[in-house]
């Protein structure tokens, strides 16, 4: 009888180790899990800050350091410009507007860099690579060939034919890096055979938009007077 009875005793014993066991597990599991959160929380907050409005970096909520103007970013509301269209129906007409001399520096949008060394280097400038690439398609479609004075060698660009695809990937990839979510709604618009539609032209829209005349100011400064390699971005023209 007395091992008869001990049986029961010590089932139940063992219930009770196993249910300290389990919640001693649970306690261990929540820690490390919100010990992972808590990581997860940590390197989020370093890699995107919390930011109050656009022109600010705030690495915590009441530490707000304001942007430099060319991190800034301004309304601007899209419109035609006239100076890059041509009043005409003949691919004759279109070449007579001179993308190349408006949208580029004399010096093709290279920033012009005094290195350590002393000795002057040209670095491509984003903006302008862009220009380049949107002049060299235009003329291309027009009937031109491929070379533009952004290239340093722009005989060996001319020979390529096949030049242009680089460029729709590099525009591509632009486009994604910006990735500009304003919003577009439908308005009434002219057509190309003079008829009023609904349709999106992307004109009349208010964008956010960085100073592009300050970049275009410094490079074109650079040309004339090289700028200091310490003055510059480790990957940006300025700092």
């Amino acid at each position: 009888m007395a091992a008869t009875n001990s049986k029961p005793h010590a089932v139940f014993l063992v219930l009770i180790s196993s249910t300290l066991t389990f919640v001693a597990m649970v306690l261990l599991a929540r820690s490390g899990h919100l010990h992972v959160v808590s990581s997860i929380q940590e390197h989020t907050h370093k890699e995107y800050p919390l930011t109050t409005g656009a022109n600010c970096h705030c690495p915590k909520a009441k530490e707000c350091i304001e942007l430099p103007p060319s991190r800034k970013l301004f309304p601007k509301k899209f419109a035609e410009v006239q100076n890059l269209r041509f009043q005409g129906t003949s691919a004759d007409e279109a070449r007579k507007v001179d993308w190349e001399s408006q949208l580029l520096t004399p010096n093709g949008g290279f920033l012009m860099v005094e290195e350590w060394d002393y000795k002057v280097q040209g670095y491509g400038v984003s903006m302008f690579h862009q220009f380049h690439c949107l002049t060299m398609i235009r003329t291309m479609l027009l009937g031109g060939d491929m070379s533009t004075t952004h290239e340093a060698k722009g005989d060996e660009w001319k020979a390529d034919p096949l030049h242009f695809l680089h460029c729709l990937d590099y525009m591509a990839q632009a486009i994604l890096c910006a990735a500009d979510d304003t919003l577009e709604k439908p308005a009434k618009t002219v057509n190309w055979k003079g008829d009023e539609v609904e349709g999106i032209d992307g004109m009349g829209h208010t964008h956010q938009c960085r100073n592009a005349t300050m970049l275009r100011e410094r490079v074109l400064g650079s040309e004339s007077s090289p700028v200091k390699a310490a003055s510059i971005g480790r990957d940006t023209v300025f700092p």
